[in-house]
């Protein structure tokens, strides 16, 4: 009986560094989901206490230049911007063959500036909507301001002045006649 209890001492005496590293990261492990429960329900409270409202949904036609959505907005509104390309968006060019190049809404993953650089051509340049801004990618005007909005995912902004809501691809002008392809979009405002 003495050698049992000499070997239950023993075992407790030997595992118990083990044992108690086991019980502080299972209370660790529990308290990090809490925390992070506790977290999540107040970002979901947090974004619940802004109501989205539905503005706009149509599509925006890449060979036609600045599309009206007939909606006005104000000074300091937050506006979200989804987008998904319908089909695929192309527009000729001079360095692609003639099926031109095919973009989603984020446009080419180069910028009118970058073709500036390239080829010093600054009539290219002047050509853009937003030289800045990838080429074909989905572009919004609101008064004198332009964004550029095309990320396939959603786009949050504030605007900076009062004017109508428009959409136009960043391509080059006189491109305009062979481009093809549509975006669908989706304006909210999130108050």
């Amino acid at each position: 009986m003495q050698i049992d209890v000499e070997l239950e001492v023993h075992w407790v005496r030997k595992y118990a560094a083990e044992i108690g590293v086991l019980l502080l990261v299972l209370g660790v492990v529990v308290l990090a989901v809490a925390v992070w429960s506790a977290a999540r329900s107040t970002n979901s409270q947090t974004i619940s206490q802004h109501p989205i409202i539905s503005l706009w949904t149509g599509y925006v036609d890449v060979s036609k230049p600045w599309q009206s959505t007939g909606i006005a907005v104000k000074h300091d509104m937050t506006l979200i911007v989804n987008e998904y390309a319908v089909g695929c968006v192309r527009w000729a060019s001079d360095v692609t063959d003639s099926r031109g190049v095919c973009v989603g809404p984020e446009g080419a993953p180069w910028t009118p500036l970058d073709l500036f650089k390239a080829y010093q051509s600054k009539t290219q340049l002047d050509d853009f909507p937003l030289p800045n801004a990838n080429c074909g990618s989905l572009l919004m005007r609101i008064g004198g301001h332009v964004y550029s909005v095309g990320t396939y995912s959603s786009t949050m902004l504030k605007i900076a002045e009062d004017g109508n809501v428009e959409f136009a691809a960043n391509i080059r002008q006189h491109y305009l006649s062979v481009a093809s392809g549509k975006f669908h979009v989706e304006v909210k405002e999130w108050k």
